[in-house]
């Protein structure tokens, strides 16, 4: 890891993660857990879950789905070039 990275994500982690960690309000486990809360205006939490979903699900069906699926197979690096020539 080059040291221009390694200060930027030691920035990352001083002067935003370690801030939000110790300024965020806290709940117990049992809260984090187990409630669901749908504030989309969606009529049942079922469908509120799905919607969340979708961005989630998007890096398997979008634009990028190829370089998620050319990590699965053997040969990655040869079949990705091929796939991004369209060959």
């Amino acid at each position: 890891m080059t040291s221009c990275r390694r200060h930027f994500l030691s920035l990352i982690l001083i002067k935003v993660l370690i801030p939000l960690w110790v300024l965020a309000p806290k709940v117990t486990a049992s809260v984090v857990f187990t409630s669901f809360e749908n504030f989309g205006g969606w009529p049942t939490m079922g469908t509120a879950c799905l919607v969340g979903q979708l961005a989630a699900s998007s890096a398997f069906i979008g634009v990028d789905s190829a370089a998620h699926m050319s990590e699965e197979v053997r040969l990655s690096h040869t079949i990705f070039e091929c796939a991004k020539k369209k060959c």
